[in-house]
């Protein structure tokens, strides 16, 4: 009878141990460097911020339908702005802040490059989906809104 306890109880111990062990053999597959650990968090636009350009120009393309001109047009601005961004999150003296505002910075300024790429319905279609993402996000940004970008404290 002490047998069959003993082999019940470590059976159970067994189950109650298996998702425990199985949680640290998925995080012993997790990417090693910090710059891709947060391109596997979930959602589309933890996916966007980390993208490389060929899989940015790749999403714009099928979402507004972009002719090769404008592909041709937009992967060198899409690398740079790529390359300058991974310098940022890569800058270990920056603070999380500082390295918020300094990426912002740097889609200020590559924002206006791309929409001067873009036809009157692509920018439109564009901004339609930043501000419904933003809407969606809580920021409170209505659709029909015009290109007011600033973000209410």
């Amino acid at each position: 009878m002490k047998h069959l306890t003993i082999a019940a109880l470590t059976l159970g111990a067994a189950l109650m141990a298996a998702p425990v062990l199985g949680m640290a053999q998925d995080n012993s597959a997790a990417p090693a460097t910090t710059e891709q650990a947060p391109a596997q968090a979930t959602g589309h636009r933890a996916h966007m911020r980390h993208a490389d350009p060929a899989k940015r120009l790749d999403w714009m393309s099928k979402k507004l339908n972009l002719t090769e001109d404008q592909k041709t047009k937009l992967q060198p601005i899409f690398n740079d702005e790529f390359q300058q961004m991974k310098a940022v999150r890569e800058d270990n003296s920056l603070t999380r802040e500082q390295k918020r505002d300094k990426m912002k910075q740097i889609h200020e300024t590559f924002h206006p490059q791309v929409m001067a790429v873009l036809t009157p319905d692509q920018q439109q279609k564009l901004e339609q989906m930043r501000a419904n993402r933003e809407a969606k996000r809580g920021k409170q940004a209505p659709a029909n809104q015009d290109n007011n970008t600033q973000q209410p404290k």
